[in-house]
């Protein structure tokens, strides 16, 4: 994955619809209050997605703890350069260490990152929808058991109760999506494959078997 810098026009910016003022009962505009979400978790998403498949691709038993942090100046280079303002930058470059960090320290993530058969990161396949050619990325694919996993990275976050309740509505969420990475591999592989979803913040996976495997 590479990261192209977006340009930013330095003149007077014209006002965003999305955040609004909210105006009182007297009648005057208070402060707006925005989520830190947006394109900036766009943007820590591309950067910590390139950074796991460094660790996939390279080892990821070479990797520690002192050494993502010590790649700290990096990623805020890079997501000042795909167009984080720089109010938000400390905050996104904290999201991006948190999210690496955890995923070293997780049994799941490495397994998910490690050295595995047929393995392949951002993998690209073209396939056939009708008359429409499709372009799909694959996050994550490799066999394991006999199996062929298909793992999407999610850079999801969650504050308050019920995380399982969450991340069933992830699963939810991006099923469709998944099952097409299934349905594309199954023309070329007979293998059983199994689904998953991945969540570095969180430290936290669902898996789940296509609805394609035999």
């Amino acid at each position: 994955m590479t990261i192209e810098p977006k340009l930013r026009r330095l003149a007077a910016r014209p006002p965003t619809p999305a955040i609004a003022p909210h105006v009182t009962a007297a009648g005057e505009a208070a402060p707006p209050e925005f989520a830190w979400a947006g394109q900036a978790a766009v943007h820590v998403g591309t950067v910590v997605h390139r950074q796991l498949q460094h660790f996939a691709d390279g080892g990821i038993e070479s990797w520690t703890v002192a050494r993502v942090r010590a790649l700290a100046g990096k990623f805020e280079r890079d997501l000042m350069l795909l167009g984080v303002e720089p109010h938000d930058i400390g905050t996104a470059r904290e999201r991006v260490l948190a999210a690496l960090t955890r995923a070293l320290n997780d049994p799941r993530g490495r397994w998910v990152l490690g050295v595995r058969a047929e393995a392949r990161s951002e993998l690209r396949l073209t396939v056939r929808n009708g008359e429409v050619l499709e372009h799909l990325r694959l996050d994550r694919t490799f066999v394991d058991d006999g199996k062929r996993w298909i793992i999407d990275f999610k850079t999801s976050q969650h504050q308050g109760g019920d995380l399982g309740a969450f991340l069933d509505s992830e699963v939810v969420r991006y099923r469709s999506q998944l099952e097409r990475y299934a349905h594309a591999l199954a023309a070329i592989d007979s293998r059983p494959i199994h689904l998953g979803l991945y969540f570095p913040l969180l430290a936290e996976f669902r898996g789940w078997p296509a609805t394609t495997s035999p």
